[in-house]
């Protein structure tokens, strides 16, 4: 939240999470990374850069997806791949839960 813009930021990674099926084909992806939500009009987008391996044969296609997140509670959705003015240049953090296999960490004993 700030001066300019008085709503909270949503928790991109929740929501993109619930519809993960509807935008990829998640048993692809092998590595994932996101963006902090920037704040629109109606929305919030974040850029989510996708490593996914090639059909045939060995190699890595790297792609980032703009995903918007409305206010109005309708699911995200991809709104522009590979845009590198918007998504080229941000900080990303590891985004593993969209990762093919990924098993979250279980606590550790005695906590």
């Amino acid at each position: 939240m700030t001066a300019s813009d008085p709503r909270s930021p949503p928790n991109a990674k929740a929501a993109i999470l619930a519809v993960k099926n509807t935008l990829w084909r998640t048993e692809d992806i092998i590595s994932a990374a996101i963006t902090p939500p920037r704040p629109g009009i109606g929305q919030w987008s974040v850029c989510v850069r996708i490593g996914s391996k090639f059909r045939f044969g060995d190699g890595l296609i790297l792609n980032q997806y703009v995903i918007a997140i409305y206010d109005d509670g309708k699911p995200p959705a991809i709104v522009a791949v590979n845009l590198k003015l918007q998504c080229g240049y941000p900080p990303y953090e590891p985004f593993p839960e969209l990762e093919n296999g990924y098993k979250p960490p279980t606590p550790a004993k005695g906590t």
